[in-house]
């Protein structure tokens, strides 16, 4: 049973079909098709609705689905999967299991999963039918603090699974697939971790010229066989080699100070990058060959 996103989630049952069985196999990732056009963003000003924006990277325009599942907003972990689908996890500062979903951004239908304890501010990143998910904020009262949760989704058997937790509690986070590894950063120490999927185990990218793990709002971005690194202090970092002294400062621009979670897709030679504020969405498209960013004006303004 797949429901559309007029329906009301509190009558889905978990028990739902996920995603289609025809997800790749050990060995064969190169079958697994992404959506490399589009960026998502999740916002929301009411618990029961959400807005997701869909900015299409070729036309400069944007799109609104209402998806009535409470508590996905700015603060949501979006993560995409093959076939066109996303992944998304509620992040409601009141609850601790939170709800999550898989969208079907073709037929904009959505699958509600199993819910599992996991906070506002996590990250996650996809890896052979599995879904990662990293850190997050505790709210306590008026105090809040970071947590070092981890958890895995298994597309195929249905179900969370624990994996090794954070070295250290994180939030703010940003990680992505590299390397037939998950590298993670967030804003709660100096380092860049680098997540193995096959032994479980976590392994530490720091570099002491880098001010990095001070400052919050942070990206990586894989693109062209090199990571990049962007702070909310308007600095950008750029790596082939992933070690203590091989990262490069090749930007400063003062553009990216205060944003919220940010995503991004790679387009050809341009990585463009989206942030959602409390009422405003900003784009940028970053050269890889100028190395220059240009702020982007909307189509449908």
């Amino acid at each position: 049973m797949t429901s559309s996103f007029s329906s009301n989630f509190y009558y889905v049952e978990n028990n739902m079909k996920i995603l289609e069985e025809k997800a790749a196999v050990e060995g064969s990732e190169n079958i697994e098709e992404f959506d490399e056009t589009n960026i998502y963003l999740m916002s929301s000003m009411d618990e029961l609705i959400s807005t997701l924006t869909i900015f299409d990277t070729n036309t400069w325009r944007e799109d609104k689905k209402e998806i009535k599942i409470n508590n996905l907003g700015k603060e949501s972990c979006v993560v995409k999967l093959p076939n066109f689908k996303i992944f998304c996890a509620s992040s409601g500062s009141n609850y601790k299991y939170g709800l999550a979903c898989v969208i079907d951004t073709k037929n904009w239908t959505y699958t509600l999963l199993p819910s599992k304890e996991w906070y506002r501010e996590t990250v996650g990143a996809y890896y052979k039918n599995q879904i990662y998910v990293f850190g997050g904020i505790k709210d306590e009262g008026s105090s809040h603090s970071c947590v070092p949760l981890a958890y895995k989704f298994d597309l195929l058997q249905k179900q969370w699974r624990a994996v090794s937790s954070l070295p250290i509690g994180s939030d703010k986070c940003s990680c992505i697939t590299f390397n037939k590894k998950i590298l993670i950063v967030g804003n709660q120490h100096r380092h860049i971790y680098s997540y193995d999927v096959d032994s479980d185990s976590y392994s530490i990218i720091t570099n002491s010229d880098m001010n990095i793990g001070i400052n919050n709002f942070k990206l990586l971005v894989s693109a062209k066989k090199r990571v990049y690194l962007m702070q909310e202090w308007g600095m950008m970092y750029e790596s082939e080699i992933l070690n203590e002294h091989s990262w490069e400062n090749i930007l400063e621009c003062w553009d990216f100070y205060n944003w919220w979670n940010m995503y991004y897709v790679v387009n050809e030679n341009m990585i463009y990058i989206g942030s959602n504020q409390i009422f405003l969405n900003n784009y940028f498209q970053f050269n890889l060959d100028t190395k220059k960013l240009k702020k982007i004006e909307l189509a449908n303004a």
